[in-house]
């Protein structure tokens, strides 16, 4: 669903303009120097403030003007595979582990290689050769901690704690970010009787994820463990409260409830428990029928692809990893993964026709909310569109009235278009106020300077100094304007 109300987190380009005084035409050439990274338009703007009278770009110039870009991969060709997707639920299995084979072959020495056959192979329910798989990491690589926790897993799955807890206890202690082996290293701790080790780790994991659901419930076991009913029930209540839906939770609160007496409390968690167990049993039945579950399958398939992509990118072969992320994205069309990688890449590599057909096909699905919207409209401004990126900021703005980066970008195409400043003044304040940076600052104080308010441009260009005081291109700026004064 469409997410009203959420906030944006980037923030972007901007400039500003129109004709002044000798003194002003100077800061605000000064002003430009600390834009001129920041928006391709604001040279324009500002030509046009000094009077130079130069046009601005129009739609055709600046569409023609657009980067030649290279066509995308063709994934079938490169791969090896056939052109159309596969169909079947045994297609998709034999494609998905031929791509591990084929990665594991291109890159043996890589331990993250094998560490995405292993993970397919765990959920295809190859135990064994997952096994295996992780044993190759760790040959590679004796601290590779996915791959003592995948072990660990493993052997908890089978009743094996000693072992487990062996492995699962290195995974942590070789982890940059343990927090993911907190929760398995707590139950085995707890199956081995060991309370007191299992109340340390818990307590670690809430302190390290506060909002993690799954951290509170496993220190509310804990405390259940200890016969601690009332820190029991305030760990489960936690965990509720962070996921409504926790089944395991409410199970634990109603055994908490019921030691401590209170039999009303204890007979609606139970009731609770009963509901949504029957839902998860329900889920489980289909699980189980996975096999036959063709949207699940090509999940998989999609996050071995999007897996595979990573490796071959970190070995610096963009070419094998857009090909994976765009044989991927063909797989499950329902799954974004593959497509927010391909964006990425395409950014970065200044293709913003090869990024725009990633991002147009979703606009009109369930994950349109104002980040995407936003970043249409980033891609048609790069490219000149200047409407349809006018018309996707506004609907950015429509699903989010917060949306500073669309606010920013809204601005800066109304600049682009050669609007009046009437127009692109107020989008230009909103994003200041709503993400205040150096580059809205700066905006800003353009937008307050060309309408006369000196010292409201002065406030903003002294924001951004605090913002950044090391900044020379806003000390240059504030030093302009100052001696204008």
């Amino acid at each position: 669903m469409r997410q009203r109300g959420r906030r944006n987190r980037d923030t972007r380009r901007l400039a500003s303009s129109r004709k002044g005084t000798p003194g002003t035409t100077r800061w605000r050439g000064v002003l430009l120097a600390a834009l001129v990274v920041l928006a391709a338009v604001a040279a324009a703007v500002w030509l046009r403030t000094a009077g130079r009278q130069e046009p601005v770009p129009s739609r055709d110039d600046r569409t023609a003007r657009a980067p030649e870009e290279p066509p995308p991969v063709d994934p079938a060709a490169v791969l090896g595979v056939a052109p159309d997707p596969p169909q079947t639920v045994e297609a998709l299995k034999d494609e998905a582990l031929a791509a591990c084979r084929r990665l594991v072959s291109d890159l043996p020495e890589r331990p993250q290689a094998h560490a995405v056959m292993a993970i397919t192979l765990m959920r295809l329910g190859q135990t064994d050769p997952a096994v295996e798989a992780w044993r190759e990491c760790l040959k590679l690589d004796r601290d590779f901690a996915p791959a003592l926790l995948g072990l660990g897993k493993i052997a908890a799955d089978r009743a094996e704690y000693d072992e487990a807890a062996d492995y699962v206890w290195k995974s942590v202690e070789r982890a940059a970010d343990p927090t993911s082996a907190y929760s398995l290293l707590t139950e085995i701790l707890l199956q081995q009787g060991k309370t007191d080790e299992a109340l340390r780790i818990a307590r670690t994991h809430v302190a390290r994820a506060p909002d993690s659901a799954e951290a509170h419930f496993w220190l509310g076991q804990v405390w259940l463990e200890m016969q601690r009913y009332d820190e029991s029930q305030r760990s489960h209540k936690r965990a509720v409260e962070l996921r409504p839906e926790f089944t395991s939770a409410y199970h634990s609160l109603g055994i908490a409830a019921a030691r401590r007496g209170q039999r009303g409390q204890a007979a609606a968690y139970r009731k609770k428990f009963a509901e949504l167990k029957q839902n998860d049993l329900a889920r489980d039945r289909g699980r189980n029928r996975q096999y036959r579950d063709l949207p699940a399958q090509q999940e998989i398939a999609a996050t071995v692809y999007r897996s595979a992509g990573d490796v071959y990118a970190d070995a610096g072969n963009l070419r094998l990893a857009e090909a994976h992320w765009l044989r991927g994205a063909a797989v499950a069309p329902q799954e974004t993964a593959c497509r927010a990688a391909l964006l990425a890449l395409y950014e970065r590599q200044d293709r913003p026709q090869a990024a725009l057909r990633i991002v147009e096909p979703l606009l009109t699905g369930p994950h349109a909310d104002a980040d995407l919207w936003t970043r249409a409209g980033q891609l048609y401004a790069r490219l000149g569109r200047f409407e349809p990126a006018e018309q996707a900021f506004h609907q950015a703005i429509e699903e989010d009235p917060q949306a500073a980066e669309a606010c920013f970008g809204l601005a800066e195409v109304l600049i682009s278009a050669g609007r009046d400043a009437a127009e692109y003044a107020p989008w230009a304040e909103k994003a200041a106020a709503l993400a205040p940076s150096v580059r809205t600052c700066l905006l800003a104080a353009a937008v307050r300077n060309e309408r006369g308010d000196r010292r409201g441009a002065l406030a903003a260009v002294e924001q951004a100094m605090r913002l950044d005081p090391g900044n020379p291109q806003v000390q240059r700026a504030y030093a302009e304007l100052k001696a204008n004064q």
